[in-house]
């Protein structure tokens, strides 16, 4: 993962190869890894998008965890999993990584200082 000329050291152990993304140690202590990526889907092609993907991947399809969310779960080993999200609104789609890590607070602090940005906090 590199950005801006800055490349981040990724460090893994035998079980996250099995199932999981690498984990990123941040030089706070904290760490982090890609989750998921989310596709987020305007509800008009909602059904579309949700048929265009499983059939690509050939994933199983799981309802989320509120209604406005599926998950394609991947083959065990692959380390990453597709949501589709259904937008409240009719916009063009788009789609981005969700992290896990280990402190939300120094995560988000530790990515803006390396440029990031924060649009949004949500309780899921």
């Amino acid at each position: 993962m590199a950005r801006a000329g800055r490349i981040l050291t990724w460090k893994s152990t035998t079980s996250q190869l099995s199932s999981r993304a690498l984990v990123v140690e941040n030089p706070d202590g904290t760490s982090s890894r890609p989750d998921q990526m989310c596709l987020d889907v305007a509800p008009a092609g909602y059904e579309v998008e949700k048929s265009f993907w499983t059939a690509l991947t050939g994933w199983n399809l799981h309802a989320g965890a509120r209604a406005e969310f599926d998950l394609l779960k991947p083959s065990p080993g692959l380390p990453i999993r597709i949501l589709l999200q259904r937008l409240g609104t009719d916009r063009a789609s788009s789609a981005h990584v969700d992290l896990a890590c280990s402190d939300i607070e120094a995560a988000r602090s530790w990515h803006e200082q390396r440029d990031a940005r924060v649009v949004g906090r949500w309780p899921h």
